[in-house]
């Protein structure tokens, strides 16, 4: 086996240096092609891998640095802004020192230094073109920076014109033009345009006020106010007004007479019956004596037909002088059926009025219910002699006589 190998290897000698350089250089690059697609796939995918990592890892230090960049950036600026302001703060207690118009600097002092507010607004102007050099600059350094720069370059535009916009709401008049107007003076017959208190620091002349002061009414005014409406109302025909006004002043004043009585009378003119009875009722009970309440109840009463009930209502003051009260109660009395009371109180009507022949019908008409014949003839006689009757009531007087035999 040994000489066989011997003579094929001296064959393959022999072949090689019968084939030229050429050749051999093709089958060189044949060889490595064949080694090379030997080469597994996974190493290729490593090979990628690690590619791709090393330009994530650039991408991300790339985007660091540039957030270091812009950050560093926004730290300047906002230390020179604050430094305007600071210098701005410092000029204005400088600004507000101002000497007195009448004293003179003493030999060897100095003349005080007024700095103007405009040393702030400078050094704002100052401040800014700075801050937009480096911005700039910043810009120039790479394109995408731009979207992050010109935000940045709003805000400090923003803070910028704020300061600025402060210090002119801060901003006093010059000195200079205070002294000139104080060491001026008014002219001859007019007075001065600005007072020597009125420039000193601290003081400064306050707006006009408007005051306005409110009167109050006391309840016994703002009912005499609602009365004289209720009765401009009533005279006007406006009803529903004057009943809404009138209840009114009896909620501010209960006691009140003339608009319990107005309201109680335009209740019984709509046939509000219950309703005028009521409020008549809250009078009696805050005023019993009142005889006017008790008329009216009782007189809405027996226009109801309840007749028993205006006879109470007016019992109680039936000693009462007032000849219409005690008529209205004799009425009541007839009807109810009491004839004795009613012909006792129609005698002391006739003793008080002799000459009023209302009040001897009245007690011819009592006398004749209770039976008493005689006495009511010369009631009725009485009654027509007088000569004030209406023209039914003599007549029926007339013909009571005649029935009676007188």
């Amino acid at each position: 086996m040994s000489v066989i190998n011997q003579m094929l290897n001296d064959l393959q000698q022999r072949e090689r240096q019968k084939q030229g350089p050429g050749q051999q250089a093709s089958a060189a690059l044949t060889a490595s092609a064949a080694v090379a697609a030997k080469v597994p796939s996974s190493a290729r995918n490593l090979v990628l891998a690690v590619l791709l990592t090393l330009i994530s890892c650039g991408v991300v230090f790339f985007l660091w640095q540039l957030s270091n960049e812009n950050q560093l950036l926004k730290q300047t600026l906002a230390q020179q802004v604050p430094a305007a302001e600071q210098e701005m703060i410092r000029a204005e207690p400088l600004a507000n020192k101002k000497p007195s118009a009448n004293r003179e600097p003493s030999a060897g002092e100095e003349p005080s230094v007024v700095v103007e507010p405009s040393i702030a607004e400078e050094s704002l102007k100052s401040a800014e073109p700075v801050a937009l050099r480096k911005l700039s600059a910043k810009e120039d350094a790479s394109g995408a920076k731009e979207a992050v720069n010109s935000s940045v370059e709003e805000t400090i535009l923003t803070q910028t014109q704020a300061v600025v916009a402060k210090a002119a709401l801060t901003e006093e008049p010059p000195l200079a033009a205070k002294q000139a107007l104080i060491a001026a003076g008014p002219s001859a017959g007019q007075e001065p345009a600005v007072k020597t208190a009125e420039l000193e620091p601290g003081l400064k002349p306050e707006p006009p006020r408007l005051a306005i002061s409110r009167k109050k009414v006391s309840a016994d005014e703002l009912v005499k106010q609602k009365w004289a409406q209720a009765e401009q109302a009533i005279n006007s025909k406006q009803l529903a007004v004057a009943e809404a006004l009138l209840e009114d002043i009896l909620l501010l004043q209960p006691g009140h007479e003339q608009g319990r009585k107005q309201l109680s009378a335009l209740w019984f003119g709509r046939q509000a019956y219950q309703a005028a009875i009521n409020v008549l009722a809250q009078g009696i009970s805050l005023a019993p004596d009142n005889q006017e309440f008790r008329l009216m109840q009782a007189k809405i009463y027996l226009s109801r037909g309840l007749k028993e009930k205006a006879y109470q209502v007016l019992q109680v003051l039936a000693a009462a002088e007032n000849n219409d009260y005690l008529a209205a109660l004799a009425n009541a009395a007839q009807q109810t059926g009491r004839y004795q009371q009613a012909s006792e109180l129609y005698l002391q009507l006739t003793r008080s009025q002799p000459t009023l022949s209302r009040w001897w019908l009245g007690l011819g008409v009592a006398h004749d219910s209770n039976s008493r014949f005689d006495q009511a003839i010369s009631a009725y006689r009485y009654a027509l002699e007088t000569g004030n009757l209406s023209m039914s009531s003599s007549q029926f007087a007339r013909q009571r006589l005649q029935q009676l035999g007188g």
